[in-house]
């Protein structure tokens, strides 16, 4: 099977990069044909495809300022993205193409593209773009739903992201929802959560959309999940509100619990300032993959406080794979993961007094916990690599399979018979 697999970036950006690497080499591993299409960076992995990508764009040059609205409409739709997916695909001819993240840079102008060459597509849902404007439901730091039913105006009128900046994501949610309408070029949307597909369909998502984990890439440990582990609770992410990394603090705070901080982002000089001084809060920066799968290992818990709709967050599963019960707010994806006194502990979002019991009952209580971390890592098995490849290669083929059924059906007029 010939597979194109597109996303905007082509380097260990996030996510969304993370699942596409994987699911290039699982293709590749058994035998298909990979065929990729994205956006040119110096950072990028190499690719034989690499002369079709499209050109560079930066979203941060482009200024939320009325003279530079000329400059930003590209992001809106890009004529030059798909001219270069054409021709690659023209040239090469893939059989069913898998989207991944795309606005903005590459732009749903390429899905066009793929309906108009007879390529079904599937897309990966990595957030909540497709009917939030803003990407995140997120409105002054608070959670959001009021774009919901495709009155996208609303991202103007509370002005989530500036007046400008917001009135440009409305623009380009009408345009490709209402009026290019790019999106009914898919066959089939992938949720990674149950509670994202849930939540779609609650805005007025009209699209088909099934249900598929991303896999975990984090190796199960062999080591006893019952040893004794460090007493601190381990924060593994991006400093960034939504995080919720601000409350976690605070509450090592309130609870004298060690905390170990291992990330980066643009929160992080605010909060080493505000919580550096603390004896018990440790900002480790961003650290390798390798280096922060051990300190799982050690920890007594990891700490997943969100203050968002997380889709399917992949630290927690990271954590369960290495024998660690995860301290979750239930929000989101997170409830859909972590199961209270099962696999970890949940507690409201936000709620620093409740999040401070938490840490502190998680070190009163280590061979429960330790005992949480063996129940994990068992769940963590079923979202295995093999296991995510074996439905995915399944999706493929009923999707080709609907494709050739609707290629081979008589004309519409044939079949019900023409009006005069």
């Amino acid at each position: 099977m010939r597979v194109l697999l597109a996303n905007k970036f082509f380097y260990d950006h996030g996510g969304p990069e993370a699942v596409l690497f994987l699911t290039r080499d699982l293709l590749q591993a058994r035998g298909h044909d990979v065929i990729d299409f994205s956006m040119q960076d110096a950072r990028n992995r190499p690719s034989p495809y690499a002369a079709y990508f499209s050109p560079n764009v930066d979203l941060q040059s482009v200024r939320p300022t009325p003279s530079s609205l000329m400059t930003a409409l590209r992001f809106l739709d890009s004529r030059e993205a798909a001219s270069r997916l054409r021709k690659l695909v023209r040239d090469h001819r893939p059989d069913i193409a898998h989207l991944h993240s795309i606005n903005h840079q590459l732009t749903p102008s390429i899905i066009r593209v793929l309906r108009d060459e007879g390529v079904p597509a599937v897309m990966t849902l990595h957030d909540y773009k497709l009917v939030c404007p803003a990407y995140t439901m997120l409105a002054r730091g608070r959670v959001c739903e009021s774009c919901g039913g495709g009155r996208y105006y609303r991202a103007v009128t509370s002005s989530c992201r500036g007046p400008v900046r917001s009135a440009l994501l409305a623009a380009e949610s009408y345009l490709q929802h209402d009026v290019l309408r790019s999106y009914r070029g898919i066959s089939l949307f992938l949720s990674p959560s149950r509670f994202l597909a849930d939540k779609f369909r609650q805005m007025g998502f009209k699209h088909p959309i099934d249900v598929l984990p991303n896999p975990t890439t984090a190796q199960a440990h062999a080591g006893d999940s019952a040893a004794p582990r460090d007493p601190h609770v381990l924060f593994v992410g991006r400093a960034v509100p939504e995080k919720g990394l601000r409350t976690l603090c605070a509450a090592a705070v309130t609870s004298g619990v060690r905390v170990k901080v291992a990330g980066d982002g643009p929160q992080l000089s605010e909060l080493t300032a505000e919580f550096g001084a603390q004896h018990n809060i440790d900002f480790l920066g961003r650290l390798d993959p390798a280096r922060a799968q051990q300190l799982m290992r050690q920890a007594t818990a990891v700490a997943v406080p969100s203050e968002w709709y997380e889709n399917q967050p992949m630290v927690i599963l990271e954590a369960f794979a290495n024998g660690t019960p995860v301290i979750a707010s239930a929000i989101g994806g997170n409830a859909e993961l972590v199961t209270e006194g099962e696999t970890g502990l949940l507690y409201p979002p936000g709620d620093v007094d409740a999040l401070a019991a938490k840490l502190r009952w998680a070190l009163d209580h280590g061979d429960g916990m330790a005992r949480m971390g063996q129940r994990a890592r068992t769940f963590a098995a079923a979202f295995s690599p093999d296991s995510y490849y074996e439905r995915l290669f399944a999706i493929y083929g009923h999707v080709l399979d609907a494709s050739a059924r609707a290629s081979s059906a008589p004309p519409r007029a044939a079949v019900t018979g023409s009006r005069r």
